[in-house]
């Protein structure tokens, strides 16, 4: 991988929905430099790379593939009010997917804030377009979501923190 500056630098593949618009076209966004990670929609398995900064190395080396619920039960479990792994944390995922479920099913309200707004936001940012519209609608989902689960409490879980 070449140092941001260099020809001969890859980039992030243009999205699949995106329009052509001639001259006036965005360019799709450098990698992020001494990032290891590689998208599973980038077809980068078999390439051969001259030359690899040694920590990009190191981090591809010592990757270890989980289950996303094993990953979610590690977040959640230092998120909690003891983050100690026993038998009691192990049922933090689903008291935690239990109650968010409202969220994502577009049924939470509390305090002016409602979640109904995360599926047009979505609908919005799927849309084919420039790469600059789809930024609006993604914040947009993301607030709307961090909001509503600020409001949300887990028996277990930690204060969120402001």
């Amino acid at each position: 991988m070449s140092p941001a500056g260099e020809t001969d630098t890859l980039s992030t593949p243009e999205r699949a929905n995106a329009q052509a618009h001639g001259a006036s076209k965005i360019k799709s966004t450098p990698n992020s430099r001494g990032a290891a990670v590689v998208s599973e929609n980038i077809s980068l398995v078999g390439v051969k790379v001259k030359e690899i900064r040694p920590w990009i190395e190191r981090d591809i080396e010592q990757a270890k593939q989980c289950k996303a619920d094993a990953m979610l039960e590690a977040l959640l479990q230092r998120a909690s009010c003891t983050p100690k792994i026993d038998s009691e944390q192990s049922e933090l995922l689903p008291k935690c997917l239990k109650a968010v479920l409202p969220v994502c099913n577009g049924q939470f309200s509390a305090k002016g804030i409602s979640s109904l707004g995360v599926k047009t936001a979505l609908k919005k940012y799927v849309r084919p377009g420039l790469e600059s519209g789809f930024y609006s609608p993604f914040i947009e989902a993301t607030n709307i979501v961090l909001a509503c689960l600020e409001k949300i409490k887990v028996a277990g879980m930690g204060e969120p923190v402001s």
